[in-house]
């Protein structure tokens, strides 16, 4: 994507509900040893040059915190990795919103997807190109007209 100078549009609150819903399906699973694992992986990154995620150093005591903590740095990666994209960010709009709950009718989307189908189409609209979605998700090949990069 990156040679082809690719824009990626994205609504950035809908992308953070994403990542916390994933997350936290797979943080459930992690016994209290990974979990320790995980936060101390993550502090030895952070003392090691990159930028701080609080303004405060802290060390997560409870499980509680420890998973906030650990959510907090997934959020830091992922805008890492959107970083070294192109980026486009939607606004979570009234039409934004009605153009998914048409995707959610038409293909029997779920809400997150029907925003990002919405999105696509809404981008691909304003650059007068077909409209596309990078997803290993197969439910978006249910979308009409909408390219699947990735399953």
């Amino acid at each position: 994507m990156l040679a082809a100078g690719t824009t990626v549009a994205l609504c950035q609150p809908i992308v953070r509900i994403e990542f916390n819903s994933v997350f936290r399906s797979w943080a459930r699973r992690l016994r209290r040893s990974q979990v320790e694992r995980l936060v101390e992986a993550a502090q030895e990154r952070l003392r090691g040059g990159q930028r701080s995620l609080f303004v405060h150093a802290i060390t997560p005591s409870d499980a509680a915190a420890k998973r906030r903590f650990l959510f907090r740095y997934g959020h830091l990666l992922v805008d890492q990795v959107l970083s070294t994209l192109t980026v486009a960010r939607v606004r979570l709009t009234n039409d934004l919103l009605a153009r998914s709950t048409d995707e959610a009718v038409s293909a029997s989307l779920d809400s997150l997807d029907a925003v990002h189908a919405a999105v696509a189409r809404l981008l691909g609209e304003q650059l007068k190109i077909p409209p596309a979605i990078v997803s290993f998700d197969s439910d978006f090949d249910r979308v009409d007209d909408l390219h699947v990069w990735v399953r």
